[in-house]
């Protein structure tokens, strides 16, 4: 089936800005006025004006009534639907236990295509006296990083920090945040404030194509794995002596940084000094990770040509043939974050015998074990819910819930539950893939900072850092670093 490529679309500084200004500009004047600025401000490069969201009718609203509003639809429909889905399914038993002292409704709202940032079908609510008190935000997860549609609102101040709401034991009502992936948990702080609690989390695994593997004869890949293993294998999946013939290739590293990133951490080293002041990207070590990236695309190259930058355009399909990267090149491995789009891609289809064409296995090891993990999904505290302290006390009864979910953020779910639970949906998923998925969620890390705009700045850096490195006459690798560095320097030096 094919997807819209999950490349990282992300808000410009100024945008981002601007789309906190009109957060201020609702809570003064009124979130019409705002969202009709919104609508109405030239649009940029590529993106097309949206419509005025239609004023919204409130639903019957009491101080004990709460409302969570949560996406659907959209371009990743998916990943808003099916979260969408068990949160209304959590709702009765979370609204049973509360004994009467507050009462959730669902509260949908649709997304438009082509993409916009969730902040804008939110904006009416902000004039209503029925605005939600729960704010779901969704998205196709960005390896290891925060997902755009919860860093605009998180710091443009819409929601509230959960942190003055924690007890003692640094609980959140009955849901205890080190039951959660602590990972999972500081994609969704800023400035060192919870603003957030991880509903799912998407760990970054490596995809196979089963058909490739056996009809080079090649051991398919396992947990003993190591980057050696994946490039041997790699080269023999890569037809022709420079790499590519007949657009066949070996490895895809993932859309962005995901790869790179992956390597550093795996050899036991980091992007930024413990101290969040500089880059360690000069760091021998490091450089010797970013000369093995690039030694999958230069010469002769394991890995498709992508261009120089990832581009709307972008996609690949999982499907009866194998593994399709833009249409034109077929992939025998591929970093990919599974999220629940993924997921249903090996559960739909009942009765298929497992490993048919496609695996799953952990992503290779290095001198420690690594992978990105990302959060499709985050669970806020509106700021201007009338009760804060009910709404709160509702949001951790649901999270606790739901977060037990598939694929879930909490660390009471062990290994052996979550592959007990995938194998019996009875799709095509074997033990294998299961136990992959289970043990990759917990070694995952991000890329995160103190103050979420500049992580996400740094990651666009990395990323085109990524670029430079696949393209085959792109600039040296210490030049190629030393341009990265010297970016995320300046960004981590800003005020």
């Amino acid at each position: 089936m094919p997807r819209t490529t999950p490349v990282i679309v992300r808000t410009p500084f100024s945008r981002r800005r601007l789309l906190a200004w009109a957060v201020g500009i609702a809570s003064v004047v009124g979130a019409t006025k705002a969202a009709v600025w919104l609508a109405g401000r030239p649009a940029g490069p590529g993106e097309v004006t949206p419509a005025v969201p239609a004023q919204p009718t409130v639903p019957s609203h009491s101080p004990r009534a709460l409302l969570v509003a949560t996406p659907t639809d959209g371009v990743w429909p998916v990943e808003a639907n099916d979260i969408r889905d068990h949160i209304r399914d959590a709702l009765p038993a979370v609204n049973g236990a509360a004994g009467g002292r507050y009462r959730i409704d669902l509260l949908e709202i649709p997304q438009p295509k082509p993409y916009r940032p969730q902040i804008e079908q939110l904006l009416p609510w902000l004039a209503t006296g029925g605005a939600p008190d729960l704010v779901v935000t969704t998205r196709w997860p960005t390896p290891g990083e925060v997902i755009p549609d919860f860093a605009t609102p998180a710091t443009a101040g819409l929601f509230s920090p959960l942190d003055s709401h924690l007890g003692a034991a640094g609980a959140l009502g009955g849901l205890r945040l080190q039951d959660l992936y602590p990972v999972a948990l500081d994609l969704c702080r800023h400035k060192g404030q919870l603003l957030g609690v991880p509903l799912r989390a998407a760990p970054t695994v490596l995809a196979f194509d089963v058909h490739r593997f056996t009809d080079a004869q090649e051991p398919l890949p396992d947990a003993n794995w190591e980057w050696p293993d994946l490039r041997t294998a790699a080269g023999r999946l890569t037809g022709g002596p420079d790499g590519g013939a007949a657009d066949e290739y070996g490895f895809f590293p993932g859309w962005n940084a995901e790869a790179l990133l992956a390597l550093i951490w795996q050899d036991g080293e980091d992007v930024v000094e413990p101290t969040g002041t500089r880059t360690r990207l000069l760091e021998p070590r490091v450089l010797a990770a970013l000369e093995s990236f690039a030694d999958l695309h230069r010469g002769r190259a394991l890995c498709p040509p992508l261009g120089a930058a990832p581009s709307s355009g972008s996609s690949w399909k999982w499907g009866a043939d194998g593994i399709l990267i833009n249409g034109r090149h077929w992939v025998g491995m591929a970093y990919t974050e599974m999220s629940a789009s993924h997921l249903h891609k090996w559960l739909a289809s009942p009765g298929r015998a497992p490993d048919e064409r496609h695996g799953m296995a952990e992503p290779p090891r290095g001198r420690t074990r690594a992978t990105l993990l990302g959060v499709p999904a985050v669970l806020s505290l509106f700021r201007r819910a009338p009760d804060q302290a009910l709404a709160a006390e509702a949001l951790a009864a649901l999270a606790d819930r739901v977060t037990r979910e598939l694929v879930p953020s909490s660390r009471r779910v062990t290994a052996d539950q979550l592959v007990a639970r995938l194998l019996a949906l009875k799709g095509s998923l074997g033990e294998g893939d299961a136990r992959a998925l289970a043990a990759a969620l917990g070694y995952g890390r991000a890329f995160v900072l103190p103050h979420m705009d500049r992580a996400g700045h740094a990651h666009i850096e990395l990323s085109r850092l990524s670029f430079a490195l696949r393209a085959t006459r792109g600039p040296s690798v210490r030049e190629a670093a030393e341009r990265a560095a010297a970016a995320i320097d300046a960004i981590l030096a800003r005020p």
